[in-house]
């Protein structure tokens, strides 16, 4: 098992929402039912969901046109990444709708105290914060930048997010493709809404894991080759 302690306290773990940490207009909800919680997650090595976090999760949020419903494990799997840092949410969906499920997961009631409202996320980004493809074959595609982060003056007041410190998941490598590979987490699909046979969240906790050791050690190396002494 990885360790997951993060080596660098000014991680931030920037999430997609769509068929991340939550299910639009989902065909076939398999959420489990809060008795059946133990057996469901048996498999699972980074996230123990409790009965709390599935009352929260079977909770269908309503939109104007459909619904979300969040992936089983989302709760816990957004403890997880607050324990190895800052966690921010970045969607091309628009506020409208996006912004529910990040109301309905900052008010989950399984989290923290403090955390019971929306400075839970560093900061919840939506379409609005996206850079149009101009290479898109759809007049709705759009890209996100961690640049974007990392040069605004509010998110980044205190310029401790840089490129080594910044893990971005989504589910869409051509949204995310101008960004450095070793800042991204292509999260793996939800096949069939059969989140109990692939463990969606626990398997992205593990990719994130692996995502924060590497940049640590390219950290490490910069730093120790900076400090190397000059050949005479």
């Amino acid at each position: 098992m990885l360790s997951t302690t993060s080596t660098n306290p000014d991680v931030l773990i920037v999430l997609d929402i769509n068929d991340v940490l939550a299910i639009r207009n989902p065909t076939q909800i398999q959420v489990p039912n809060p008795i059946d919680h133990g057996s469901y997650y048996d498999d699972w090595t980074y996230l123990r969901p409790s009965k709390k976090d599935l009352k929260v999760e079977r909770k269908e949020i309503k939109l104007s046109k459909g619904s979300f419903v969040l992936c089983p494990g989302a709760c816990s799997f957004l403890r997880f990444c607050k324990e190895m840092g800052d966690v921010a949410t970045f969607t091309s969906t628009t506020y409208q709708n996006a912004s529910r499920v990040v109301h309905a997961l900052s008010n989950a009631q399984s989290f923290p105290q403090k955390y019971k409202n929306k400075s839970y996320f560093k900061f919840s980004w939506y379409r609005d914060r996206t850079r149009i493809d101009l290479n898109g074959e759809e007049k709705w595609c759009t890209t996100k930048h961690i640049k974007d982060i990392i040069d605004n003056p509010v998110i980044n007041q205190q310029l401790k997010y840089t490129k080594t410190n910044i893990v971005i998941c989504d589910d869409s490598p051509y949204k995310v493709r101008f960004n450095p590979t070793e800042n991204v987490v292509i999260v793996r699909p939800i096949m069939d809404g059969q989140w109990d046979k692939n463990r969606h969240l626990d398997r992205l906790a593990e990719d994130i894991i692996k995502q924060i050791n590497i940049l640590s050690s390219n950290s490490e190396e910069s730093t120790s080759a900076s400090e190397s002494p000059s050949p005479v």
